[in-house]
């Protein structure tokens, strides 16, 4: 009955320090986490402000369209020259050059408010990413706590059931000599 009651109590000692270790780790993998969000804070902050016109993609396409542009405009005008077509058809063939090339940057404009969302949706997929191993790192802080609970309220049923035993076990041990 004392090696239970003294097993029981350093079983709990042990399992509170398993506990404050368990909780120190938490805080941990707290911080490691919180850090992790502070910098996709950082990235979405960046990449939010940052024009998709102004992004080396949406540049190098730029500078294509720019470059082939201007080679039509310069076949057209040999074109133009050798064929003896008037100012007017030549201005004609060249301002459907300038609307091709500006679809050309409208599309790639569009393709702008794609990047947008799809930089959005990466930003907020890492936000619940982190989100839930915050909350999970909640979760198993509070196990622990409730097992520590459970541990302290098992050793002192222990305690107090042998309390109980001895107690009982005099009263009918009282009783008897009284008889």
């Amino acid at each position: 009955m004392v090696n239970e009651i003294i097993g029981g109590g350093i079983a709990a000692i042990g399992s509170l320090f398993s506990g404050i270790r368990a909780r120190k780790q938490a805080r941990k993998a707290e911080k490691q986490i919180n850090s992790w969000k502070a910098e996709n804070r950082k990235w979405w902050e960046q990449e939010r402000g940052t024009d998709y016109l102004d992004t080396a993609e949406a540049r190098s396409v730029l500078s294509t369209l720019r470059n082939d542009n201007k080679k039509q405009q310069q076949a057209l005008s040999n074109d133009v020259t050798r064929s003896g077509l008037s100012d007017e058809a030549k201005v004609a063939m060249a301002g459907q050059l300038n609307e091709n090339y500006s679809a050309n940057v409208n599309q790639l404009a569009g393709m702008g408010t794609q990047y947008k969302n799809n930089l959005r949706r990466e930003y907020q997929a890492r936000e619940d990413q982190y989100n839930n191993l915050l909350y999970q790192t909640t979760m198993d802080k509070a196990n622990t706590a409730s097992a520590l609970g459970g541990m302290f309220s098992d050793v002192g049923n222990l305690v107090a059931s042998d309390a109980f035993s001895d107690l009982e076990f005099k009263r009918l041990r009282n009783k008897g000599n009284n008889q």
